[in-house]
């Protein structure tokens, strides 16, 4: 058995309108499965606008790159011979 995504509406008698026909080179019967957009909750976690998420992600990685430095600059130092100054 073959997949294929699609996205369509059911109509008020119960039929499936695919928003673009399939582009395949067979015919007969299919199973389909039908998955519902579920209403939007308001205290959904998942609908932090976009900006906010790449702001967040944006400030994390600077926050590990800076951490990452930091045990690398302190890693460098504890292993550098006594007689080099460092800074």
């Amino acid at each position: 058995m073959r997949a294929v995504e699609a996205t369509g509406t059911i109509d008020r008698q119960g039929h499936l309108l695919l928003d673009h026909p399939f582009d395949v080179d067979i015919s007969g019967r299919v199973r389909e499965i039908v998955l519902f957009a579920d209403p939007i909750q308001e205290n959904d976690p998942d609908d932090t606008p976009i900006e906010e998420v790449k702001a967040s992600l944006k400030g994390l990685f600077s926050k590990l790159r800076q951490d990452k430095l930091d045990q690398f600059l302190k890693c460098g130092t504890e292993s550098m011979p006594s007689n080099i100054p460092s800074k």
